[in-house]
């Protein structure tokens, strides 16, 4: 599983953001919109690396390289966005 918080830089949540996961090993790629507070989660993740991109209105779009999916943990990917 990953999942996370989108906030700007006032810590306001961004509703409505695109996040992908798109994984390094096999190219397969997922993507959720963050609900009103902000939050996000992508469920059942198979193992590996992923990119994970992140594009909301108005703010400049994030990537996080090599997010490590691990077991039935958790993966955090909360993300501060600039805007654009």
């Amino acid at each position: 599983m990953i999942a996370g918080t989108v906030t700007d830089s006032t810590g306001a949540a961004i509703a409505g953001a695109s996040v992908s996961a798109t994984s390094n090993d096999n190219g397969l790629k997922r993507s959720v919109s963050t609900g009103p507070t902000g939050a996000y989660r992508m469920d059942a993740m198979e193992l590996g690396s992923y990119k994970i991109t992140i594009a909301g209105n108005g703010f400049a779009t994030l990537t996080l390289d090599n997010v490590v999916v691990r077991g039935s943990v958790i993966t955090p990917a909360d993300r501060l966005c600039r805007s654009a």
